[in-house]
């Protein structure tokens, strides 16, 4: 019974010493999805560069309609009236020309309008004109208008048909310089840093104060040189992430990026209406965007290995690299390249209107990459680099009038088509500069929990040789277990002592 006893504890004790060499393995492979070593006060800065470079181009068919299709302007307009009181004498002065000596510009249109009761006409004197523009309205009764374009330099002498005395001039100048046009590309600049501030911790949540201060700089490439700051700009923004999920709370920048556009899709539809349909394209573009939850991109729940999938911002990335990343200061660091890109295409086609032009034909384009570096020992965010591109081109078909600016009805259009291109490019960077987090060290996320599965997810994920390094450890500590053991069994059992040998009975004295 002894015997057995011993046998059975010293089974148990060898059992007891491989569960924990198992235990010790499973644990030196089993995934710790866990946040960085965070605490209240925990900081990390960032410095921020980014840009905006965005271009445009108009062309109309006819190109002579360019002004008029493409920026709504038309050409200059004068106006003189024609007024009498019933009567139109020479000596009375009871009718006239309300502007007889007229000053313009070459390519002003001149609209005359009869506001008398008499019946008038302009008819202009080419015996007295040195430079040939013959025009004739013929009879213009009340609230009848003619309009004249003048294109050449010179004064132009005209008179009234029905009363000959009645006479005017217009005096045309040559045309003013063309003015400067619109810059057809311009670039946006954002700069300064972003950092964050644990401010509330728990097992489950981190409450992050993010703040900024940017610069915000407007230059044209085609003046170089030219660059103006209007803008500076700080501010802060309390982020609650769920240290298990990473989900974040609203008020990010990837909110704020969907209301810009939401804006920019009102205010083109309203600059441009019908005919752009760049308002159209942007409002079916962001109608796409889902209310899914935004994940934050400040850290990643690892440990990570090539081919990992990581929830970031509103969608998929995966790990598909691994890179060593000089950060001054914080000197060399390990990280895991994480990459993620974003193709959309939008077509968009408005049936023509049977009361007007045919609708536009649209289509946008959108492509976004994005890469990120994070700490391979603590999973913070080293670097996030994004850069995208944004092409547009519609076709559409507007009305011009014809006789430039319309004063009276019936006017008189003409159908030009319109092409319109765009093409934003937007670049990002962000770089670790300072933090107070120890990048070898992450924190154990005390809301996940670990099983069988998981277990089995990282085993067939962890690479041969770490499990290779993580066997032989394990089977040293078996052995090493199994010869304390052994060592423990001889130094507690006694040796056996040779039992004394009792002396023979003494056999009974007899008695003579």
């Amino acid at each position: 019974m002894f015997v057995a006893g011993r046998l059975a504890q010293e089974l148990f004790r060898i059992r007891y010493a491989t569960l924990v060499a198992a235990l010790t393995l499973i644990l030196t492979i089993a995934p710790v999805y866990a946040a960085p070593n965070l605490k209240v006060g925990s900081t990390a800065s960032y410095s921020l560069a980014s840009s905006v470079l965005a271009s445009q181009s108009c062309s109309a068919s006819p190109a002579s309609y360019y002004n008029e299709a493409c920026l709504g302007i038309y050409p200059s307009t004068s106006f003189v009236t024609i007024y009498d009181n019933l009567t139109c004498t020479e000596t009375k002065f009871s009718c006239g020309f309300s502007q007889p000596a007229l000053f313009v510009s070459a390519g002003t249109t001149v609209v005359w309008e009869n506001t008398g009761r008499l019946i008038h006409s302009v008819v202009s004197n080419d015996t007295a004109n040195l430079v040939s523009d013959p025009f004739n309205s013929g009879p213009l009764s009340q609230g009848g208008s003619f309009s004249h374009v003048f294109a050449q330099p010179g004064i132009f002498h005209y008179y009234d048909g029905n009363y000959q005395f009645l006479k005017g001039t217009v005096d045309v100048s040559p045309p003013p310089p063309p003015p400067t046009p619109m810059p057809s590309a311009f670039q946006v600049g954002l700069s300064g840093n972003v950092g964050w501030t644990v401010q509330g911790l728990s097992s489950t949540t981190a409450n992050l104060l993010v703040s900024h201060n940017l610069a915000l700089s407007i230059s044209v490439p085609q003046l170089p040189g030219l660059t103006i700051t209007p803008v500076t700009e700080s501010g802060t923004l309390v982020q609650s992430i769920d240290l298990a999920t990473r989900v974040e709370s609203a008020g990010t920048a990837t909110d704020l990026i969907e209301h810009l556009l939401d804006a920019y899709a009102s205010a083109s539809s309203g600059s441009y209406g019908y005919n752009s349909g760049f308002g159209n394209i942007i409002s079916q573009m962001s109608a796409t965007a889902t209310s899914d939850p935004s994940y934050t991109l400040w850290w990643v729940n690892g440990p990570l290995s090539n081919g990992s999938p990581v929830q970031v911002m509103d969608g998929w990335a995966s790990v598909t690299g691994s890179e060593n990343l000089n950060l001054g200061s914080l000197g060399n660091v390990p990280a895991w390249i994480v990459t993620s890109q974003f193709s959309q295409s939008v077509n968009l086609s408005v049936p023509s209107s049977p009361f007007g032009p045919s609708g536009p034909n649209a289509q946008a384009e959108l492509n976004l990459n994005f890469l990120w570096s994070y700490d391979r020992g603590s999973d913070l965010l080293i670097r996030s680099l994004a850069n995208g591109t944004i092409t547009m081109h519609s076709v559409s078909s507007t009305q011009v009038s014809t006789s430039g600016y319309c004063y009276s009805y019936p006017c008189t259009y003409t159908t030009v088509q319109v092409t319109r291109d765009m093409r934003l490019t937007v670049t990002l960077a962000l770089r670790l500069t300072s933090t107070s987090l120890s990048l070898d060290q992450r924190m154990r996320n005390g809301a996940s929990t670990l099983d069988m599965s998981s277990i089995l997810a990282a085993m067939t994920a962890t690479p041969w040789m770490t499990l290779s390094v993580a066997g032989v450890a394990a089977g040293a500590i078996i052995a090493f277990s199994l010869w304390l053991t052994r060592r423990e069994r001889r130094s507690a059992m006694p040796e056996a002592a040779p039992a004394p040998v009792s002396a023979p009975p003494t056999p009974p004295s007899t008695t003579s």
